[in-house]
Formats: C-alpha cells, structure tokens, sequence
C-alpha cells in the first residue's frame, strides 16, 4: 500500500509539478502514505521557480492555523527551508478573499507583496484544525504572471518522466531509514527530543519520536503533565515503514481536542493493538512494532514523558473511572473520526 501511495505522490508532485502551470495538489496525507503527516494537518504543494512572479488567490477560510512553507532544494538535513508565510498576515475583503503577489522583488503598484527567494522550488500550504471537519480549509489558486501560460515542454515532461521510479524509490526509503535510525540508536519502547525546524517544522513545535515494539499481549503506558504555554498537541502512531497508520478508520492518533486531560494537567496515554476500555487509547492497528510520533505545540520545552511496558489485561486497572470508556462510546469516537476526515479537503 505505501507503494502504490507513494506513486500517486510522486504523479502529482514530481511528474505533474511545473512552475509554469503550478497548483496546490496534495502532498502528503492519508492516501499518499508518503512521511508521516500529522492527522490534524491538510497539506498541499505547488512547484515554483523562486525567480518567477506568481499571484496567490483565494480564501482564508476557517482552520485555525494555515501557513505556507517554502521550501529549496535537498540537503543533507532535508529539503531547505525559509521564512514562513502566514495567512493571517494577509488582508481579506468582506468575503473573506484575499489575493497577494509573491515575487524576489515587488513589483510597481503591488501593495500586498511577499518576499519569494530566488532559491524556492516549492511551497506547502498546511491546514491545521484539532476539531476535524468543524472547520473550513483554505481554498488557494496559483498563477504565475511575469510568463504567460503553456503547457508543459515534452523535454521536460520527459525528463521528469526518467527520474520519476528514482523519486519513488526516495520516498520509500525516506521512511525506512527514519525507523532503522531509531532502532540503530536503541530508541525502543522510549522517545527522544527530535528538531525537525530545518525541515519545515513550526518554531514553537517540539517533536518527540521512539519506535515501539509490543508483543499481542503488552501495552505502552505513557503518563505526563503538560507543561505550562503547552496548551496543543498532536501525538500519533506510524508504521515499520513510518507512514502515519489509518487516523480515520482507528485511533491511532490524539490530538488535545480527542483525548482526556486530567484537571491536573495530566495526561496518560495506553499504546496496544488490543482496545483496553481507556479513552486515551492509540490503536497500533496489529502492527507489532513502528513509531511514536509526538508533537507539543507552546511552552519552553517538550514535556517529560514517563514510559512502561505493562500487561495489556493490567492497563484498565491503572486507570480512574473517568479515564476509562465502554464499547459504545469507542464506536461512536471512531465514527466521528471518520466522518471529520471527510470532512476535511482532501484536495
């Protein structure tokens, strides 16, 4: 399956991409299986020659955060990144439309201008709700106007065409390396601190990452306290192949609106494949072994984690009554799940 997502990743990004005729497409998300996407997050991206001109036009829309990331070419750390550039930033009409010129030099007469580096190859618009399908995403046209419109060279439809299998195989291994570096470095049944700022991740983001390794009958209890200005989080599960496993059809992700938090600020989490009966429960979907990835949002730092491996027919024992939930509200969480997902732009 992450196969065959990454090759419709690659499709539109890789073989599709022209800076003449760009478009926001979806990058990564549920049907690509390409990275390991955050559930809350709709990305999308459009290719750009940063010496070009292009207009952005669209809506704001509702979501609470939406941003665009540009990004440059591959280094050693990941694609190169610059500064962000917020939707908030930008100026909308009673509609709530908005429409800004992006260029290395502003041209005559444009009074809604951002800065493009001349070194951007593409930007990633993101969309972040924790509340799936309550709000709207943003809906965001691109044009570049300093040439006109044609369609894409068969040349360089061609040689897009000859890297495209290498492009896939890059994807595909991306992940594998990310999990195998985990496992090289001991990090099992544990997570570590991870500064993913040079790959696009967001300034006041702090990331946590560990593979996990259970057996049918173990679970992981995490427990933490939120530390203070750390009001939002996004904490999911992925595959062996580091591909975010199914958020719509399992729990296997919680974010701070999903999961119970204790008037204390605390926070206690069961990692198993089996449903323990709490309501702080990420689901491995049978997947015996893959990785933890944690996002904090605010605060000086990422909170302190405590980690156990416990017995899956001990974990509701460890739980108070109100940390626990019956199979009907399991069900009726799941449902709302999937139909958020839908809800959300899925292009």
């Amino acid at each position: 399956m992450k196969f065959f997502g990454n090759v419709m990743a690659a499709y539109l990004t890789h073989l599709m991409a022209d800076p003449l005729n760009p478009a926001f497409v979806p990058s990564v998300g549920y049907h690509q299986m390409y990275g390991s996407p955050n559930p809350d997050t709709v990305y999308r991206t459009a290719t750009v020659d940063g010496r070009g001109i292009y207009e952005l036009h669209g809506y704001r829309g509702t979501a609470p955060d939406v941003t665009i990331m540009p990004f440059g070419a591959p280094t050693a750390n990941g694609l190169e990144t610059f500064t962000e550039l917020n939707l908030d930033d930008l100026p909308l009409d009673d509609s709530g439309r908005f429409e800004v010129t992006l260029s290395e030099v502003r041209p005559p007469g444009v009074e809604c201008w951002w800065r493009l580096r001349p070194e951007t190859r593409s930007l990633m618009l993101r969309s972040v709700s924790h509340d799936w399908g309550a709000h709207s995403d943003p809906r965001v046209a691109i044009v570049r106007t300093d040439r006109a419109a044609a369609r894409s060279h068969r040349d360089a439809v061609s040689a897009r065409l000859q890297s495209y299998s290498q492009v896939v195989e890059a994807m595909m291994m991306s992940g594998i390396r990310r999990v195998e570096q985990l496992r090289g470095a001991g990090v099992v049944n544990r997570l570590v601190a991870v500064d993913y700022r040079q790959g696009g991740a967001r300034a006041d983001q702090w990331y946590q990452e560990g593979c996990f390794e259970l057996g049918p009958d173990e679970a992981l209890l995490i427990e933490t306290t939120l530390p203070q200005g750390c009001n939002t989080f996004s904490l999911s599960l992925t595959d062996a192949y580091f591909s975010t496993i199914d958020w719509a059809g399992t729990q296997s992700s919680l974010n701070h609106e999903q999961a119970r938090i204790g008037s204390d600020r605390d926070v206690k989490l069961v990692v198993a494949s089996t449903d323990v009966g709490v309501a702080n429960w990420l689901d491995t979907a049978g997947h015996d072994t893959g990785v933890l990835q944690f996002r904090w949002s605010g605060g000086s730092q990422a909170p302190e984690l405590g980690i156990h491996k416990v017995p899956v027919a001990a974990c509701a024992a460890m739980h108070q009554p109100g940390e626990r939930i019956d199979p009907h509200e399991r069900a009726e969480a799941v449902r709302r799940r999937r139909v958020g997902a839908q809800l959300r732009s899925l292009w």
